[in-house]
Parts: structure tokens; sequence; C-alpha cells
């Protein structure tokens, strides 16, 4: 069976550009360990359809908080976290990264340190 991570990372910004940036690298780290054979969980995928769908009048702050709650069981019922660069300076990516340590979820920055604990590969 495949392993479970959910991606972590800065999914808020102070631009509109920046924010798209940042979603950009959640579905490209989606579409990486998808290809390493893993299961991803990308928690931006359910940010981004609240946000074309939502209500112009709630910021995505809001938005934000309202997928933590949805979040924490994904974290703690994965396999593992993958962290996105910039991750340190996100207040949700460090919660997730509270709540994978709680649960004993090992948590990782690079694909290969990823790849090598579950496969023994080190991969890119």
């Amino acid at each position: 069976m495949k392993k479970l991570v959910y991606i972590a990372g800065p999914i808020n910004a102070s631009g509109v550009f920046d924010m798209y940036r940042n979603l950009r690298h959640f579905f490209e780290a989606e579409r990486e360990l998808l290809q390493l054979g893993f299961a991803p969980i990308n928690p931006a995928a359910d940010f981004t359809a609240l946000m074309m769908m939502g209500d112009e009048r709630v910021s995505s702050d809001l938005w934000t908080k309202m997928l933590m709650t949805k979040d924490e069981p994904l974290v703690k019922r994965s396999d593992a976290l993958f962290l996105l660069p910039g991750w340190r300076r996100s207040l949700g990516a460090q919660k997730e990264v509270f709540w994978a340590e709680e649960a004993c979820v090992p948590w990782f920055e690079t694909y290969a340190s990823l790849t090598a604990a579950f496969t023994g590969s080190r991969r890119a």
C-alpha cells in the first residue's frame, strides 16, 4: 500500500503573486510525490477550491483556520510529513509539524530523505 504523505508549507502571503507561487509549490510537490510512488495529501487543493467558490468577504486567513481543523487528523494519520521551502515562516506549517511530532509522524524536507526512509532508495 502506498504511504500517505501530507504536504506542509506556506500558503498565505502578503501578495497575490506570492500566494500563487506558494500554491504552485504544493502542486509541484504533489506531482513529484506521486511520481515517487507516494499518496500525497495536498491541503492547498482544498484551500484553492474554497477560495474559488467562497465568499470574497471571507479572508484567506479565515479559510486557513477552517481548513486547519480538518487537517489535524489528516496529519496525524499520515505516514510522513513533507515540508516545503519556507515552512519555518508559516504558522500553519509549524502547527502541522507539532501535530506530526505529537503523533510520531516523521517529517522530511527533501525527496531523497523521504524516499530513503521508506524505500531505501536515494532517488532525488
